[in-house]
């Protein structure tokens, strides 16, 4: 039995930030497209949206570790799992599993705390979340856990990395 249980953790633990998210299967969706003349909205946030902010900022230089849900290391979907669990909020455990929750909107609508969804290997493919920092005249902000390089903020506006990949962003909170 307990052979049995660790063999699922494990197979849960694979599959964290490379799940198939498949809302639409008939219409996949497709990376999003930022012009190079987007200008992002300056927008005041209420004080939950600050909190999430701050505590995904505190855990900047926290390492990368597969499958991590703490502060000893974290993969990308635990790290946005644990913040939202800071302000009391379950959000599920898989970067497939959040892209369900709440509803999507538009990149140029996006508010801290939001969730940013991203391809890697394919346009069917969720392979990484992160969380919205700030959205401003500076382009949009994300705090998120890499596989290189751990617990980092990024301006994902300008990044030749991160923009193309970019596939949908969910707002979680009202």
């Amino acid at each position: 039995m307990q052979k049995t249980f660790a063999f699922f953790l494990f197979l849960l633990a694979l599959t964290a930030c490379a799940t198939v998210y498949s809302e639409n299967k008939e219409n996949p969706p497709e990376a999003i497209h930022i012009p190079g003349n987007y200008q992002p909205k300056n927008v005041k946030t209420d004080a939950t949206r600050k909190k999430l902010v701050r505590e995904g900022e505190a855990l900047i230089g926290t390492p990368y570790k597969y499958g991590g849900t703490t502060p000893a290391g974290f993969d990308c979907s635990g790290f946005t799992g644990f913040v939202y669990d800071k302000i009391s909020m379950d959000i599920t455990r898989s970067s497939s599993s959040q892209a369900k929750k709440g509803k999507k909107i538009d990149l140029s609508e996006v508010l801290p705390g939001d969730l940013l969804f991203f391809t890697g290997t394919g346009k069917k493919k969720i392979s990484h979340v992160a969380m919205i920092v700030s959205n401003n005249g500076k382009g949009i902000t994300v705090v998120h856990s890499t596989s290189s390089r751990g617990v980092r903020k990024d301006n994902i506006t300008h990044s030749t990395y991160w923009k193309p990949k970019i596939l949908f962003a969910r707002r979680i909170l009202k």
